[in-house]
């Protein structure tokens, strides 16, 4: 009986897997200040849900929070995929006033 390997060196990347993506963020300009954002997407490329994970005090009144949803609403995201098949998950956003960077 050979010993179980557990060295993940020798993983070799698949591709049979892949992070949900942002295809085309919305078109509405600035009012959130600086923001970093968890957005968990659907199998089908929808926004359930959103965390903040940095730039709260950006957020403190309500017309802030208002204008980062809308960014987020009208956000269209690619769900991720498992062989082949669409599947949830998360997708990494930072807003600022001039620009959106995207890490999935």
């Amino acid at each position: 009986m050979y010993p179980l390997h557990r060295d993940n060196s020798y993983d070799v990347p698949t591709g049979l897997t892949t992070e949900a993506t942002v295809m085309q963020t919305a078109p509405i300009g600035g009012g959130c200040g600086e923001v970093v954002v968890d957005v968990t997407v659907d199998e089908s490329g929808r926004m359930v849900d959103y965390k903040i994970v940095s730039g709260f005090n950006y957020l403190t009144s309500a017309q802030m929070r208002r204008s980062l949803e809308n960014k987020l609403i009208f956000t269209v995201f690619k769900p991720g995929t498992q062989f082949g098949q669409p599947t949830a998950g998360k997708v990494r956003l930072s807003f600022r006033d001039s620009e959106v960077d995207v890490r999935g």
